[in-house]
């Protein structure tokens, strides 16, 4: 096999995990189908690229964009769920980006005249930098690109990688030679240039929502702090009155006990004890904060009349910080009890909540009723209402901290949140 062949099959074997990167895909963590087929293409397309390249040679390379760059949109698109247009700019930015590794071996070549395996060895490793410039420089933006930008939006970001990938086509058809083309440098670094600055504007986005979120979590902490502590003062009121009448009913209790009244007694105790029973806090979990949050939200919900049930069997919250679990409950439960409060019928509302431990990892589950379905993006339901949605990015905020996995969905007639992290 010739070093060319070579040299364009490391160049490809790039641009694919490039790809898988840049789109946030784990090959190993998808569906065992999606696995199978994922694989399968790859190898299908580089022996495709490896055969033709070795029967047709150098004209290849014209067909090369409907022969190898097309069917790996459609693949990408599959198994990633992403759009058309999405994938299609992430293999642009791939393409653009194979360039360099380009650039540095022709450099090589010419300024130190090395052999054809140094060669190949440099190349390799400069692909391997550009990953690693990808995973720690331009990963986070291009997750949050995919995750927020819509179909038009990315259709006018694609122009500028469209036009470097067509004057870079016109140039040579992919045929990097041994030369250095001062067009295409120039070429390159403009596009360099305005890939910068999307690249920062999204960064700058991206932080100011994280901020958004962080100060929506505190905001919505502190009305929950709130609630509560104005629940525990009612609470300890109330104590106080019981305590203070105490010495009344034990001389009530005596009285009927001296006179032998003693179902008089028994009907008193019971119904104090009721009275008491009605104060004190239902515990849901071991954890305090944990439990006043779930306390404070099944309490807001039995007002509005909604009917909630709660299962918690965790007891390990140690590995979690506990402001981000209050969090995660607080804007889930006050999402769920909107939904119901949105419906005409009274008699329908509900809530569901259980919470448990499964392979080590914290489980959430809640299901509520809705009346208008909502629309989702990419999976996340998404609100049209201004200064509506901030819960949801919080949720998911907090989850994505702890590296775990969500999801949401309408089944049954219910709106479902499921949380493993």
């Amino acid at each position: 096999m010739s070093p060319k062949i070579i040299y364009a099959t490391i160049i490809l074997i790039f641009a694919i995990i490039g790809m898988t990167m840049l789109l946030d895909l784990n090959p190993f963590r998808i569906a065992k189908r999606k696995q199978r087929l994922y694989f399968t293409s790859i190898a299908l397309i580089m022996f495709a690229n490896i055969f033709l390249m070795i029967k047709i040679g150098q004209p290849f390379m014209a067909l090369y964009p409907l022969l190898v760059h097309l069917p790996l949109v459609l693949l990408f698109c599959f198994i990633s769920r992403r759009g058309f247009a999405k994938v299609f700019f992430v293999l642009l930015t791939m393409i653009f980006l194979s360039y360099p590794p380009a650039l540095v071996d022709i450099m090589a070549v010419q300024f130190f005249n090395i052999s054809a395996l140094e060669q190949l060895v440099l190349l390799t490793l400069s692909c391997i930098s550009i990953l690693l410039f990808i995973c720690k420089f331009m990963w986070a933006d291009f997750s949050y690109v995919m995750k927020h930008l819509s179909t038009m939006e990315t259709i006018r970001f694609c122009f500028v990688p469209v036009g470097y990938n067509i004057l870079n086509y016109l140039l040579g058809r992919y045929n990097y030679d041994a030369t250095i083309s001062p067009v295409r440098i120039v070429l390159f670094l403009s596009a360099l240039g305005v890939y910068s600055l999307l690249l920062s504007f999204f960064h700058r986005t991206r932080e100011f929502e994280r901020i958004q979120v962080e100060q929506s979590q505190l905001t919505l902490q502190i009305e929950a702090t709130k609630e509560q502590l104005q629940s525990l003062r009612i609470s300890q009121e109330q104590m106080a009155i019981y305590r203070h009448d105490l010495r009344h009913h034990l001389t009530y209790l005596n009285s009927c006990i001296l006179e032998n009244k003693l179902q008089d007694a028994t009907e008193f105790i019971k119904q104090t004890c009721e009275d008491m029973d009605s104060i004190i806090v239902e515990q849901y979990s071991q954890n305090e904060p944990v439990n006043l949050i779930l306390s404070s939200y099944v309490s807001k919900a039995k007002e509005k009349g909604i009917s909630i049930e709660v299962n918690i069997s965790v007891t390990d919250f140690e590995r979690f910080q506990i402001t981000d679990l209050c969090s995660l409950l607080a804007n889930a439960l006050e999402n769920a009890i909107n939904a119901c409060m949105q419906m005409n019928s009274p008699n329908e509302h509900f809530i569901r909540l259980r919470m448990y431990e499964k392979n080590n990892k914290l489980c959430l589950h809640i299901s509520n009723s809705y009346s208008v379905e909502p629309a989702f993006e990419q999976g996340i339901p998404i609100s049209q209402k201004e200064g509506h949605g901030i819960g949801v990015k919080s949720i998911i905020h907090v989850i994505e901290k702890y590296e775990g996995i969500y999801g949401f969905s309408i089944k049954n007639g219910a709106f479902t949140f499921q949380v493993s992290m």
